[in-house]
């Protein structure tokens, strides 16, 4: 398949600040690739179609926090990620609800990572999700995300850092 070049950064930039004819612009341009991606992953239509709509409301929640001038690669990322997330409900579906993790659930305390995410960026946050939640390795996370191995092992360095300064600082006040 032919790599998809990203969108002029004018389109992008008006999409973000929410004019209509650019977000129905990049809409068009890239509901086939975004679509092509999910239903990679999950094979079932319906839950594929599901999983788009998932993508495109996180698209349009998060579109301020994307470069645009990576703005494709960070849209197929997310569809990777909404992809991988239905795909691991699914499996834990099947497992009785006692052995299932709380740290999601509304009801829950807050956790950890809710307190730090505000201090981390997209990529940050995603590679800690990847890895703790879903427990994907380093190389998995890579190919979610389209990146190289050694670019998540930065980032979750990076990210691990921030955490670690952000702790520390709360420990202190």
């Amino acid at each position: 398949m032919k790599k998809m070049r990203n969108l002029p950064i004018s389109l992008v930039h008006l999409f973000i600040n929410e004019d209509p004819k650019a977000v129905s612009k990049v809409y068009e341009q890239i509901k086939n690739l975004l679509f092509f991606v999910i239903t990679t992953y999950v094979k079932n239509q319906e839950d594929a179609k599901d999983v788009f709509q998932e993508t495109l409301l996180a698209i349009w929640k998060e579109k301020e926090s994307c470069n645009p001038h990576t703005f494709v690669q960070w849209a197929v990322g997310i569809a990777k990620f909404q992809s991988y997330r239905l795909l691991k409900k699914k499996q834990n579906d099947f497992l009785p609800s006692e052995d299932m993790d709380s740290c999601g659930s509304e009801d829950s305390e807050p956790s950890l990572f809710n307190e730090i995410a505000p201090y981390l960026s997209a990529d940050e946050c995603s590679v800690l999700v990847f890895k703790f939640e879903f427990g994907m390795t380093i190389r998995d996370i890579g190919k979610v995300m389209g990146v190289p191995k050694s670019s998540v092992q930065d980032i979750y360095k990076k990210a691990l850092e921030k955490t670690k300064r952000h702790l520390e600082k709360g420990e202190t006040s």
